[in-house]
C-alpha cells in the first residue's frame, strides 16, 4: 500500500457495473436529461470543516469511478490523483480505483449520478463529452450536468487524428479530397472525444473517415491499431504521448498525426494544423469549436448531487491540495502526464457555457453525430 492507501478494486467495480448497465438499460431510448434535481450542487462559498470531515472519513473508503478500461488516458489520470488524494482528505481515507467500462463514460456518470451513495464516499472522473451528450439529448444520458458537485479539471486537452504511416495517409488534405483516400479509426461510440471528433470533422468538412465503433476504451482502440485492425485512433495528444510515445519515434515514425484542435496549436505540435484552419465558413468553424468545446476542463473530478456541503467543501479543498502537490507533480512529470488546473468555479463556469451553445450549431453537431457510416 502507498502513501495515500490506494488499492484496485476488481470485483467490486464488476457489480457496479451491473447496477449501472441496468440504469442505462432503464433509460427509454429518446429520454432527455433531467432538467433538475432534488439534489443541488452544494454552494461553492462553504467553508471546509476539517475536523468534522477527518470525524467522518477516518477509516472510510473513497470509490474513485473511472468511466473507461484500464491502460487508457481517463484511467491513467484518475490512478495519479487517487495515489494522492488520500493524503489531503481530512482522515486521510484509502481511496479505491473502480473501473466501470460502458457507453464512453455514460454508465459511469449515470451511476454517480442517481445511484451512488450521497454521503461523500464515491467520486468520479467525468467523462466531460458528456456534457455535448446532455446539450444533444443523446440516448443513455441520465444526469442533469449542472447538478453534479464539481471538484476541479485536470487538463487543457488538443486532441490529434493519427494514422499508421503504413496506411499512405500522411496529411488531413488528403482526407478531405473527393473520392480520396479514406481513414479507418477505431472508436468507443457517441458520446466520446474518440468519436465525436472524428464524426464532426467528417460532417462538417467531408473528411474521409470509416469509423469503427464499440471498443472498449482508448487502449483497446491502440492495440487495434498496432494489429492493423484499424488503420487509426482519434484521441488527445496529453493520452497518446504517455501510453504510445513510440509510435512518433523512428523514422519513417509507426504513425502520424494529421491534424489537432484545442484552443490554439499545441507547443509540441507547432506544424500540425488545426481543425478549424479548414473550414470554409463560420458554420463549419462553429461546429468544430462546439465539437471539441470541453477540451478546456478535460478530466474533471465530480461528486454526485446531494452530498452535504460540508463534505463537498472538504473534497474540493483536498483536490487543490492534491494537484499542488509537489510529489504529485513529480509523478505526473515522471509519467508524462501533462496538468492544466482548473478550479470548481472555473469547471462550473465552462459547463453553463457549453449547456447554452447556441441552438442551430446544436442542430447541426447532432446531425453530424447520428449521420450513418
Amino acid at each position: 500500500m502507498n502513501r495515500s492507501g490506494v488499492r484496485w478494486s476488481v470485483n467490486r467495480a464488476g457489480a457496479l457495473a451491473v447496477v449501472a448497465l441496468a440504469l442505462l438499460a432503464c433509460t427509454p431510448a429518446n429520454r432527455a436529461a433531467p432538467t433538475g434535481s432534488a439534489a443541488s450542487p452544494a454552494p461553492a462559498n462553504v467553508t471546509p470543516n476539517p475536523t468534522a470531515a477527518a470525524a467522518f472519513y477516518q477509516g472510510k473508503t473513497v470509490h474513485l469511478i473511472v468511466g473507461f478500461t484500464a491502460g487508457g488516458g481517463f484511467d491513467t489520470l484518475g490512478r495519479l490523483v487517487a495515489r494522492h488524494l488520500g493524503s489531503h482528505i481530512p482522515g486521510n481515507p484509502t481511496i479505491v480505483v473502480d473501473n466501470m467500462p460502458g457507453a464512453s463514460g455514460l454508465v459511469a456518470a449515470n451511476y454517480v449520478y442517481s445511484a451512488a451513495p450521497k454521503d461523500g464516499t464515491v467520486i468520479a472522473v467525468f467523462s466531460e463529452p458528456g456534457l455535448q451528450g446532455q446539450l444533444l439529448k443523446a440516448d443513455g444520458v441520465q444526469f442533469d450536468a449542472r447538478n453534479f458537485n464539481w471538484l476541479g479539471s485536470t487538463q487543457v486537452q488538443t486532441n490529434l487524428c493519427i494514422a499508421r504511416t503504413d496506411s499512405g495517409i500522411t496529411n488531413f488534405q488528403q482526407l478531405l479530397q473527393p473520392g480520396g483516400s479514406q481513414l479507418i479509426v477505431g472508436t468507443t461510440g457517441p458520446g466520446s472525444n474518440i468519436h465525436d471528433f472524428p464524426a464532426a470533422l467528417r460532417g462538417a468538412l467531408n473528411a474521409n473517415f470509416k469509423l469503427v465503433s464499440g471498443y472498449p476504451g482508448t487502449a483497446d482502440i491502440s492495440l487495434a491499431v498496432e494489429s492493423g485492425e484499424v488503420q487509426g485512433i482519434c484521441t488527445p495528444w496529453e493520452s497518446v504521448k504517455v501510453s504510445r510515445p513510440h509510435w512518433f519515434e523512428g523514422s519513417p515514425p509507426f504513425a502520424t498525426i494529421l491534424v489537432q484542435q484545442g484552443t490554439e496549436r499545441h507547443p509540441d505540435l507547432p506544424n500540425v494544423p488545426l481543425a478549424e484552419e479548414f473550414a470554409q465558413n463560420d458554420e463549419q468553424r462553429q461546429v468544430i469549436r462546439a465539437a471539441t468545446s470541453t477540451l478546456a476542463m478535460s478530466k474533471p473530478l465530480v461528486a454526485p448531487p446531494g452530498v452535504p456541503p460540508e463534505r463537498v467543501a472538504a473534497l474540493r479543498q483536498a483536490f487543490v491540495e492534491t494537484m499542488k502537490d509537489p510529489e504529485l507533480i513529480a509523478d505526473a512529470e515522471q509519467s508524462n502526464i501533462d496538468l492544466s488546473v482548473k478550479s470548481p468555479e472555473q469547471v462550473e463556469k465552462i459547463v453553463a457555457q457549453v449547456l447554452d451553445s447556441p441552438p442551430n450549431v446544436a442542430q447541426r453537431l447532432k446531425e453530424y453525430l447520428e449521420a450513418t457510416q
